[in-house]
């Protein structure tokens, strides 16, 4: 805000003209000229009867400026709360509050029901009386709707979310799923208000479900950093295990099905280090696992038919 000296003040008053352009008089009366000048001020600072009424900081101020001390004035306005800790912005919606109370109202009850439309399309859950009461406090200090959204978050009233929230929600959830991490509850529900509060992006969780996928799954971090699931990267076990285990393979998963989960994270006991085995190895390993049932089903049957009938074959019994 820019402020306007003594003589800045008189110059302006100086640089007033009649119709014909000839500069009009100076004021001359004592009192009339104070009342010019305390006018400037009062235009420049926008103080009025009513707001130096609800700010006694500024009606001190006041008091300064009708005694014509422009400095302890200006001095005074400037270290004033008023003005020190609230924005343009704000400072504007208090002095609508104080001198137009209709127009204040109208324009308070219209921040709400766009900010209420706003937060149900995201999916809050809120009370109408929490909700108004946090966001006419908003209103009044200025905020845009991230800040509004942090003070919703903070009031700790805010149930489960729905809308876009609960869809980007259930989104990450599958993604989570395809790179085999499996998280709690409390997870998801401190990411749903992140990501409403503008604190996380759906990109920065998946980067976080894929930092968890190579902490679990290390063998598998190539292709994790190369945007690779490890759905998609172990897709021929997953074939392999449905075919020699007899079951479906949207089935096989990391946390349903032990077998697939020692294979694909197989640590060599040479080495001590994880490694992604040969598809013929995974399966001859398999195969051996009880868990399989390999020999239950059609497949492991058809290959002790056989066996059998080779064995009875070369003993001449058939």
């Amino acid at each position: 805000m820019a402020f306007l000296s003594d003589r800045e003040m008189d110059k302006k008053l100086a640089a007033s003209t009649n119709p014909v352009g000839t500069p009009i008089a100076p004021i001359t009366t004592p009192s009339d000229n104070n009342n010019a000048n305390t006018q400037i001020q009062n235009n420049v600072y926008g103080i009025t009867k009513a707001l130096t009424d609800a700010y006694p900081e500024l009606a001190a101020a006041y008091e300064m400026l009708k005694q014509n001390n422009y400095a302890g004035f200006e001095q005074a306005v400037m270290n004033s709360s008023f003005y020190k800790n609230n924005s343009a912005i704000a400072q504007q919606r208090l002095k609508s509050k104080v001198e137009q109370p209709a127009v204040y109202a109208e324009n308070l009850e219209r921040f709400i029901l766009t900010t209420k439309e706003r937060l149900v399309k995201t999916g809050v859950k809120l009370d109408d009386l929490t909700l108004r009461s946090i966001v006419s406090n908003a209103f009044d200090k200025g905020l845009d709707d991230n800040q509004v959204d942090r003070l919703v978050i903070q009031s700790g009233k805010v149930g489960t979310f729905g809308g876009s929230i609960l869809t980007g929600i259930q989104a990450l959830k599958s993604y989570a799923s395809d790179y085999g991490v499996s998280v709690g509850k409390n997870y998801w529900d401190t990411q749903s208000s992140k990501l409403f509060a503008g604190e996380t992006t759906a990109e920065d969780v998946q980067k976080d479900i894929r930092d968890l996928a190579k902490s679990a799954f290390p063998a598998y971090a190539d292709y994790f950093d190369k945007g690779i699931s490890l759905t998609a990267a172990t897709s021929s076990t997953i074939a392999m295990l449905s075919r020699v285990m007899g079951v479906d393979s949207s089935t096989i998963t990391v946390n349903s099905n032990p077998l697939y989960r020692r294979l694909i994270q197989y640590v060599n006991p040479q080495t001590g280090k994880p490694e992604i085995l040969p598809e013929w190895e995974k399966e001859r390993m398999a195969k051996a696992d009880p868990q399989s049932r390999y020999f239950e089903g059609n497949e492991g049957k058809g290959v002790v038919n056989s066996l059998m009938a080779t064995t009875l074959s070369d003993m001449g019994l058939i």
